[in-house]
């Protein structure tokens, strides 16, 4: 069984992500397995206005899909690995692409992102995803 998502200081109401996709039906099925999980979220339809609403709310999760208008999901996370503020650079990513497993492999390992949930999205694979994200220590407190 997997526990719940650890409870953020900065969000005293509870865990915020922040789910990054162009498509909005996606956005809505990510937003409605978020909420089973007790995670309230914001949504943004591609990287460049993700990354606006990661840099203004500060969440405890992004999720993230890879190939998307305006900024890809590399891109995103590429800049949010390379924020000055350690609170977003170590963010907790959990990337959900109907690219092969062979590309998304290679980019998790190089962009350092925390999980990957194939498209179409499962909820077990969802959930199990946001656990391992939410609970690996990234040495802050």
């Amino acid at each position: 069984m997997v526990s719940s998502p650890q409870i953020s200081a900065r969000h005293s109401s509870g865990p915020v992500a922040v789910v990054v996709d162009d498509n909005r039906v996606t956005r809505r099925l990510i937003r409605t397995l978020l909420h089973r999980l007790g995670i309230r979220s914001v949504t943004a339809p591609d990287g460049q206005a993700g990354l606006q609403t990661v840099q203004r709310i500060q969440p405890d999760l992004i999720v993230t899909d890879l190939e998307m208008p305006n900024m890809t999901g590399e891109e995103l996370v590429q800049a949010v690995r390379c924020n000055v503020d350690p609170r977003i650079a170590n963010l907790p990513i959990v990337v959900c692409s109907s690219c092969s497993e062979t590309f998304v492999a290679s980019a998790i390992g190089s962009l350092r992102t925390d999980a990957f949930v194939p498209k179409p999205i499962g909820n077990d694979d969802f959930r199990t995803a946001v656990h391992q994200a939410m609970n690996q220590d990234k040495g802050l407190e």
